[in-house]
């Protein structure tokens, strides 16, 4: 129960930033500067319903002003409504695109002054198709080229009771759990 408290459950500060059908919505959360904050997802439609569990720890220290953390589908997805399902390229198993608004301006990449805690949930299943266990993914950034980099993201871990890939991160772009295979010298 402690742990649950510890938590700030965000769906009801969770905001769509569209109403249109063909696009997938865009989500927005309020985080304080100065502030530590430990924020999970819930209440996501999909397509969105995939990243249902993600979870966010801000350390007192991370951020120097109030952000608006904006999160979507990233560009290079495709959403199969006949399978009601995202499809990714080169194996991605879960990504998510993020954007950070200071004062209603876009900053990207917005660096945080400590590096922030990121849980992005992935599918059992999905990774049982694809022969592949929870161990065997890393946590990565999409560059607008599709390449892989892993630069700012360190100390990736495995939770398989929440069925997460955690990782701490430096800024917030686009991010894809990956199987450590396809990406070299991983």
């Amino acid at each position: 129960i402690i742990t649950a408290l510890m938590f700030l459950i965000v769906s009801p500060i969770l905001t769509a930033q569209n109403n249109s059908p063909d696009v997938p919505p865009i989500y927005a959360i309020n985080v304080k500067a100065g502030e530590p904050s430990n924020l999970v997802v819930f209440g996501l439609m999909f397509p969105l319903d995939m990243l249902e569990g993600m979870r966010f720890e801000f350390p007192q220290d991370a951020l120097e002003e109030d952000i608006i953390l904006h999160f979507s589908l990233p560009d290079f997805a495709a959403i199969d409504d006949d399978l009601n399902k995202v499809l990714f390229f080169a194996n991605i198993i879960s990504a998510v695109s993020f954007d950070i608004s200071v004062k209603e301006e876009f900053i990207s990449p917005y660096t945080f002054s400590e590096p922030v805690e990121v849980s992005i949930p992935f599918d059992v299943d999905t990774l049982a198709g694809l022969g592949v266990t929870p161990y065997d993914l890393t946590m990565m950034f999409v560059t607008s080229e599709g390449k892989f980099e892993s630069e700012g993201i360190k100390d990736v871990a495995v939770n398989m009771d929440l069925k997460v890939l955690t990782s701490k991160v430096d800024h917030l772009s686009d991010i894809a759990i990956v199987p450590r295979t396809i990406i070299p010298g991983v």
